[in-house]
C-alpha cells in the first residue's frame, strides 16, 4: 500500500512567485537600481526621483510597482520611494485625495525630505499628513526649504508650516545636507536646523535678510562639521550683509579651515584680506567658486589661491573684469582639472590658465562663458 504524504502542497500561485525565494539583501540591491542610486551615496539632488511626481504619478515608477507585490518588498521599497519628496502645492492635483491614499496605504516612511511650500490655500489634510510622517521618518539626510521659482523672494508668498520644523526636530541626528532660503525659514525652522549638528553640506540663499540678519551666522556657527559651503548673497547688499559676511569669513578661517573641501561664495574687493586668510587655512580645498562683487582692481586673491590650494581640481571665477593673473609665480596646482571663467575679460585675454595648463596641469579643461551663461570657447 503506497505511503501518503502528510506534507501539504504549496499553492500553485505561491510556487510560481519568485519573491518568496529571493534573499532580502538581493532584493535591496535590485531596488537600489530601480530608484536610480544608492541611499548612502552622495548624489546630485536633481538625479533623485521625486516621490510625488515620479513614483506616485499616473505612469507609476518601477519601484512603486514592485512595492505593491508583497509586504516584504514594500518594506524595502518605501524608504527609497521617499528618498525625495517635493510638494508643489500650486500644481493641479487633488492633494487631499492623494494624501489620504498615501496615509491609508502605509506610504508614510521615508529617508529624506524636501519641502516646497508655495500655496496660500492649504488642503486641511496636509497638516494631518505632516503629523503622520513626522512619527515615522527617522533617518532624514537632506532638507530643502525653498519658495517656488515661479514666485519672487517675498516672504508673504510662502506658507510656513510649523510641522516642517517638527519633522526636522525629530531627525536632527541624521540630517547631513541642507538647502535653505533664509527668507522662507521662520524661527522654529531656524531653531530646528541649528540643532542638526551633523550637517556637512549647506547651500544658503540669503535672498532677503528681513529682520533677522543674524540667523545665517547662528546657523553657520552651529554646523561644526561643515565641509561644503555655498553662499548665495542677497539681491541687494546692505550694511547688515557686509557685517555678517565679514564675521562669517573670520569664523570659517578660525574654526573650519582644515575640514573645508568646497567653497562657493561672493567676494568683494574689500574682503580680500579675510578671504585670503581663509584660503591659507584650507589645505584640503578641492572646489572653489567665486563671484566678484564690485571688484575693480587686479587684486591678489588669485595669487594666494594658486600657492595654497594644492588639491584644487575645480575653480569657477565670474565677474572679475580687472583680474589678470600677472606676476603669479608660485603655482601649486597639479590636480586642477576644470576651470570655468565668466566676465573676466583680462584674465581670458592674458591667457593665464593656458600657461597653467602648459606648465602644471596638462589635462586642464578651460571653459569660457559669456554673460548669458553660454560657452563661447573651450581650450
Amino acid at each position: 500500500m503506497p505511503r501518503t504524504s502528510s506534507r501539504k502542497k504549496k499553492p500553485k500561485q505561491q510556487t510560481l512567485r519568485p519573491n518568496h525565494k529571493l534573499p532580502p539583501e538581493l532584493i535591496t540591491e535590485i531596488f537600489e537600481y530601480l530608484w536610480g542610486g544608492i541611499i548612502d551615496e552622495q548624489v546630485y539632488e536633481s538625479e533623485i526621483p521625486n516621490a510625488i511626481d515620479n513614483h506616485f504619478s499616473q505612469e507609476q515608477s518601477d519601484l512603486f510597482r514592485v512595492s505593491r507585490v508583497c509586504s516584504v518588498w514594500r518594506q524595502i521599497a518605501v524608504p527609497r520611494i521617499w528618498q525625495k519628496v517635493l510638494f508643489q502645492l500650486d500644481a493641479e492635483r487633488d492633494w487631499e485625495k492623494l494624501f489620504q491614499w498615501i496615509i491609508q496605504e502605509g506610504y508614510v516612511r521615508f529617508n529624506s525630505v524636501t519641502t516646497d511650500h508655495i500655496s496660500e490655500d492649504l488642503p486641511p489634510v496636509m497638516n494631518t499628513f505632516f503629523s503622520d510622517i513626522s512619527e515615522s521618518c527617522r533617518s532624514v539626510r537632506r532638507v530643502k526649504i525653498h519658495t517656488s521659482a515661479l514666485r519672487g523672494p517675498n516672504k508673504d508668498d510662502t506658507l510656513n508650516l510649523p510641522s516642517v520644523s517638527n519633522i526636522i526636530s525629530m531627525v536632527t541626528g541624521t540630517v547631513r545636507e541642507v538647502d535653505l532660503m533664509m527668507h522662507v525659514a521662520n524661527q522654529e525652522t531656524i531653531g530646528a536646523l541649528r540643532d542638526c549638528k551633523k550637517i556637512d553640506r549647506a547651500l544658503v540663499h540669503c535672498c532677503d535678510w528681513k529682520e533677522t540678519p543674524e540667523d545665517f551666522y547662528t546657523l553657520l556657527t552651529s554646523w561644526k562639521n561643515i565641509k561644503n559651503l555655498q553662499i548665495e548673497p542677497p539681491h541687494i547688499t546692505d550694511y547688515n550683509w557686509e557685517e555678517i559676511y565679514t564675521k562669517s569669513l573670520q569664523y570659517l578661517a578660525d574654526n573650519c579651515g582644515e575640514q573645508l573641501e568646497e567653497l562657493w561664495m561672493p567676494l568683494r574687493e574689500e574682503d580680500q584680506k579675510l578671504f585670503c586668510n581663509l584660503v591659507e587655512n584650507t589645505p584640503n580645498l578641492k572646489v572653489l567658486a567665486l563671484e566678484g562683487r564690485d571688484f575693480e582692481n587686479d587684486g591678489h586673491f588669485l595669487d594666494v589661491v594658486a600657492r595654497t590650494t594644492p588639491h584644487l581640481n575645480y575653480i569657477h571665477l565670474s565677474y572679475f573684469p580687472s583680474v589678470t593673473g600677472d606676476n603669479i609665480q608660485d603655482i601649486k596646482w597639479h590636480q586642477l582639472m576644470d576651470v570655468n571663467i565668466m566676465g573676466c575679460e583680462k584674465l581670458v585675454k592674458k591667457r593665464f590658465f593656458d600657461s597653467v595648463k602648459k606648465d602644471h596641469c596638462s589635462k586642464l579643461n578651460i571653459h569660457i562663458y559669456d554673460l548669458e551663461g553660454n560657452i563661447t570657447e573651450e581650450r
